[in-house]
């Protein structure tokens, strides 16, 4: 799989490529995620699965014609592979393309979006969690039918 690496790494390696391909544009998205899921089976919890995901995307236009490809393996050979497949999807998309996409001129932007919530469900005990789960759990097996 090879040496993970980090975010910045990950947008050089993928930008420097999409410019030496020759396309007119290319972004580089980055994903990180964290859930938590109880299940619950016969009035008790069945388990309980945390997990955490991250992941990128890669969009090119080339010739007008976009290309996309993603991968959730942060490593600089998947990187590189990744980028290229979104570059070669470009550009057989292209041979193919009746009206290309025209992008109107765009200074770059760098953001990072967090997704709120009204409440953090990771500041909520999970003693909490349980008991809600479980006395809903209870509510449903009383309801007739």
């Amino acid at each position: 799989m090879g040496k993970m690496i980090d975010r910045e790494e990950v947008v050089e390696l993928v930008l420097s490529r999409v410019k030496g391909s020759g396309a007119e544009y290319g972004d580089v998205r980055m994903l990180e995620s964290r859930t938590q899921v109880l299940y619950g089976e016969d009035r008790r919890i069945a388990r309980i699965q945390d997990s955490e995901d991250s992941g990128f995307g890669v969009r090119v236009l080339y010739q007008g014609a976009w290309g996309f490809a993603s991968s959730s393996v942060l490593a600089a050979g998947e990187v590189r592979r990744v980028t290229e497949l979104a570059i070669e999807i470009a550009k057989a998309s292209a041979t193919l393309v009746k009206d290309p996409v025209k992008l109107c001129p765009e200074p770059v932007h760098v953001d990072s979006v967090v997704t709120s919530a009204r409440v953090d469900p990771f500041a909520v005990p999970l003693e909490e969690k349980t008991r809600l789960l479980l006395e809903t759990m209870e509510r449903l097996h009383k309801q007739a039918g």
